[in-house]
């Protein structure tokens, strides 16, 4: 059936020699796949052609097509490439070999796969790698990971939430990136429903508790945008576009952080205008302006400056019938097209030879290879996936070179990271920066737009270890990190050990422990102490794991006898010895804001408290308030910050310990003339917290040193 349905489809943009090609590789996979079958019981020969099914609706060529037919015959059929090559050529060859997943072979060295996560992780460099020569791979890829999920639960649990969390962290960002919103949203909300099931049906429910409600309100907005559009002799289609689950879900969560519930928001629905051309487009712009109030700072031209994955629109949202915004999306139908299917609508369907479409590809792929080519320097696959998820799939801020120059970073990255993209030696050598002519700190988040200035020292300095502090965030980008590192490992080892043993006693002393050599070197990871100190030295690992290393040697006992009283102590106000116990489906922690549940059964159920469970209770005065006690896992430790005194340094110390979400139990202050002296008592939750308050109480203006009293 499914076989019968692909042809069709191809049949209708293939030409007949094209076709009998792709035929020859449907009965080749069919061969070699009989008597295998799924998980599910189905016949293994479904999902390649489940898979080149989802290309053929895109209207892929016919070695994309192909390829997805045969792209499991390596890896499940012991097929060899070269085999693969001398039937299909040597495109086919190379696609398919691109999503093979790599296998533990026990006599090659050349693969040194260490667990399971190490072997994910290389599979997924494989794959990044291999697009960077063919961004066909990934398409193949992308499809055969939605049939994956569609058919995921005939998997065991731990393997399903393996796959939705991978499918949630990698494969559905690259999509975005890549411009193929229809992929990303099936992804998203498939990776959704096995990750969080409950909240899942929660937000069905509340959707179609109100779905009558908006279709109305919809038709309302349509209807009064025709009449208008027609009044202008434009000729344009309108579509309400609902928002998908996932994205729904987390407008739920950014709401509630608000303190509003769902009935409050009303910015669930999208309207899409497709017009017959670029000037259409901007009358249409028009037109929705004078019916109503445009929102300030909603307004977007992806037309004139479309995005790297190649969309081009109008955004705008306007305040519509009874002052709800309602978003809205203005484009031409091969605006559409991209904005659906993106890079993979731009592919050349004509009967041309690979080399070029190649050719075509180059220019319009360039952004994505840059971004790739980033992390290549990252030796550790697990470090490299890292890389990619955070630096080149994540949200990118867009920011301006002094001469107009774009650079994009991603989302949380800093001027010294700015300086790092710009050159490496600018980087090592920054000394200040200005954003929009303003001096700020190094570690100042840059927002989109911003127009950098690095300032660098007359002569060549190097870069400061404790850059690579993640507490301090001076750093976020990988290929800063990777680039400071590398210029403290290049260093003598004995430079980098004396610098490490400082950092160690430094730490030790600070945190209240007393740390030989002989002990330090049974630390995880560590043969002896001069490992460890160079590692440290040249910014292998960092302050916060070596504290995270002593927090588990030097603390499992007591964590040990505290197993019997690990949940933290809650107080119900207004009752006596009321029984409570924490939820299990929001799972709050010592430090977060709470509320309690009076259950039927007379205990109290603890949850955070925006816990959707308690927003939407039917029985809102069964609502109660609690507070955290003393938590039985917390560390009570007195500090002591010797700094020049000045305005405002209390208030800093303060909320940097604030934001941790601890309070100050004790504080006490003692001026000596230019210098003070400022004690105070904090109950953290263990060695690693109050290693990270330590070195952002350093960063302070004015502070001189810091120590641990009791």
């Amino acid at each position: 059936m499914q076989t019968n349905i692909l042809l069709k489809q191809l049949k209708g943009y293939l030409s007949k020699t094209k076709l009998d090609f792709v035929k020859e590789a449907l009965f080749f996979a069919e061969k070699n796949h009989k008597n295998q079958f799924r998980k599910s019981g189905d016949p293994f020969i479904n999902h390649p052609i489940s898979t080149a099914l989802y290309l053929a609706n895109m209207k892929m060529d016919s070695t994309t097509i192909s390829a997805a037919l045969l792209h499991d015959v390596i890896e499940d059929c012991g097929i060899t490439k070269e085999e693969i090559n001398s039937k299909f050529g040597s495109h086919v060859a190379n696609l398919v070999d691109g999503v093979t997943k790599l296998k533990i072979e026990k006599n090659n060295s050349k693969i040194n796969i260490l667990d399971t996560e190490q072997l994910r992780a290389a599979n997924v460099r494989k794959i990044l790698t291999a697009m960077s020569d063919d961004v066909r791979v990934v398409l193949i890829k992308l499809a055969d990971r939605l049939h994956n999920m569609l058919t995921l639960d005939a998997l065991e649990h731990e393997n399903q939430k393996r796959i939705a969390q991978e499918t949630l962290d990698i494969y559905a960002p690259l999509a975005h990136r890549l411009g193929m919103w229809n992929m990303k949203w099936r992804l998203e909300d498939q990776a959704f429903k096995y990750l969080m099931p409950k909240k899942y049906k929660m937000t069905s429910r509340l959707i179609a508790r109100k779905r009558t409600k908006r279709e109305l309100y919809v038709n309302k907005v349509i209807k009064d945008l025709q009449i208008n559009l027609e009044k202008s002799k434009i000729s344009g289609s309108i579509h309400g576009r609902p928002k998908h689950l996932y994205s729904i879900f987390k407008k739920i969560e950014k709401y509630s952080h608000q303190g509003k519930k769902f009935d409050e928001i009303y910015d669930l629905i999208a309207l899409r205008i497709i017009v017959n051309n670029i000037s259409e487009c901007y009358t249409t712009l028009g037109v929705v302006h004078n019916l109503w109030k445009p929102v300030p700072g909603e307004f977007d031209d992806y037309i004139a400056n479309p995005k790297d994955s190649m969309y081009q629109s109008l955004h705008t949202t306007v305040m519509c019938f009874d002052g709800y915004p309602v978003e809205i999306q203005i484009k031409t139908e091969d605006m559409h097209l991209t904005a659906e299917e993106g890079i993979a609508a731009h592919w050349a369907y004509k009967e041309e030879d690979n080399e070029s479409i190649d050719d075509k590809y180059d220019s319009k792929m360039n952004w994505f290879k840059q971004l790739l080519d980033r992390q290549v320097d990252v030796e550790k696959d697990i470090d490299y996936v890292d890389s990619i998820k955070k630096d080149v799939l994540g949200d990118q801020v867009f920011i301006y070179t002094p001469k107009g120059e774009i650079k994009n970073l991603p989302v949380g990255a800093t001027p010294l990271d700015f300086a790092y993209e710009v050159h490496t030696e600018l980087g090592h050598d920054c000394v200040s920066s200005l954003i929009n002519g303003k001096t700020v700190s190094l570690e100042t988040p840059l927002k989109n737009g911003d127009t950098v200035e690095i300032r660098k020292s007359k002569n060549p300095r190097g870069p400061r270890l404790d850059w690579l502090n993640p507490d301090l965030q001076f750093v976020n980008t990988s290929k800063a990190k990777l680039k400071i590192r590398q210029w403290f490992r290049k260093q003598e080892r004995e430079s980098n050990i004396s610098r490490g043993t400082r950092i160690i006693k430094k730490e030790s002393n600070k945190l209240g422990f007393k740390i030989n050599s002989k002990e330090i070197s049974i630390l995880p990871g560590f043969d002896n102490f001069s490992d460890l100190a160079e590692q440290l030295g040249s910014g292998e690992i960092s302050i916060a794991q070596l504290a995270k290393s002593i927090e588990k040697k030097y603390l499992n006992t007591s964590s040990k006898n505290d197993q019997n009283n690990s949940s933290p102590n809650v107080i119900v106000m207004g009752f006596n010895n009321l029984p409570n116990k924490i939820s299990k489906c929001c799972n709050p922690t010592f430090g977060q804001e709470i509320q309690g549940y009076l259950t039927r059964k007379k205990t109290v159920s603890v949850h955070v408290s925006n816990c959707n469970l308690l927003r939407y209770s039917r029985e809102p005065e069964r609502i109660v308030n609690v507070v955290w006690g003393t938590n039985s896992q917390t560390l009570q430790v007195k500090i002591q910050v010797d700094a020049d005194d000045r305005i405002g340094l209390l208030r800093d110390i303060t909320s940097v310990v604030s934001s941790e979400n601890i309070n100050i139990n004790f504080l006490q202050s003692t001026d000596y003339g230019k210098l003070t002296k400022i004690q105070f008592t904090v109950f953290t939750s263990g060695i690693e917290q109050l290693s990270r308050i330590y070195s952002r109480i350093e960063a302070i203006s004015g502070v001189r040193n810091i120590q641990r009293l009791n």
